[in-house]
């Protein structure tokens, strides 16, 4: 399913990333990409000691590779996730402060506990969805 994340702002962006995609990994362009603590990437979900890396540019399929066999384009940046609800949501209260990721396309307020990793700084709201800036700045 293409989430197909959008970018928040007026900025471009002019730096690519390209890691290596773990194995078995299917990633989706316009989707949220991280790379797990052996480095590789995959589709951002709900899973602590990920690493946000920015949006896919391209659909890629490593199903049948082995770590790293394939490479995925990916812009870091600021982008449109969707909020989380109840007591979880994220509000302008936490502007400049990290978010987490509760599956590809959202985010909450908290680490859940610890269970989720960090999605990036939650950088405004836009008609209910906030603001994220993903990726190494």
């Amino acid at each position: 399913m293409v989430r197909d994340v959008k970018r928040y702002g007026i900025g471009v962006c002019v730096e690519r990333l390209a890691p290596g995609m773990k194995a078995g990994a299917v990633i989706e362009e316009g989707n949220i990409v991280c790379v797990d603590a052996s480095g590789y990437a995959l589709e951002a979900t709900e899973a602590a000691d990920l690493r946000p890396v920015g949006r896919a540019c391209e659909t890629k399929d490593n199903s049948a590779g082995q770590d790293g066999a394939e490479r995925i384009n990916c812009e870091p940046g600021t982008f449109l996730l969707q909020n989380s609800n109840g007591a979880d949501a994220v509000t302008m209260a936490d502007f400049l402060k990290d978010v987490f990721f509760v599956n590809g396309g959202r985010v909450a307020k908290t680490s859940g506990g610890g269970k989720r990793s960090v999605a990036g700084k939650m950088m405004g709201l836009d008609g209910g969805r906030v603001a994220v800036s993903i990726g190494p700045r």
